[in-house]
Formats: structure tokens, C-alpha cells, sequence
């Protein structure tokens, strides 16, 4: 039994932990530069596959 939670926890390090390691953190789904001194207001909206708002935020 320990020799199988042990492959467990080795396989976890390789396909989890180790991507991790060499990719680094995941990237955000989208990024917004203001490189002037006015204020903008940025409005994202996400569909799903049906064409259903699934995120509608306004920053």
C-alpha cells in the first residue's frame, strides 16, 4: 500500500508539480494598457459555447 501511494505522489510531481517549475504561473485569459493620463472604463464580457453570458465585468 505504501508503494503505491508513494508511485501516486511521484506521478503528481511529474505531471503537476514539474510543468509548474519550468512554464511558471499560468497566464490571465486577457491584459489592458493605459499608457495616457485620462481614466477609461473597460467592459469584458465572456459567452459560453450557447451564447450565454458567463462574465460581465466592468472595470
Amino acid at each position: 500500500m505504501l508503494g503505491i501511494s508513494l508511485l501516486v505522489l511521484i506521478f503528481m510531481l511529474l505531471f503537476v508539480v514539474v510543468p509548474y517549475l519550468i512554464a511558471g504561473p499560468p497566464t490571465p485569459l486577457f491584459t489592458a494598457r493605459n499608457y495616457d493620463n485620462e481614466g477609461h472604463e473597460l467592459r469584458v464580457e465572456v459567452f459560453d459555447s450557447e451564447n450565454n453570458s458567463v462574465l460581465d465585468e466592468t472595470y
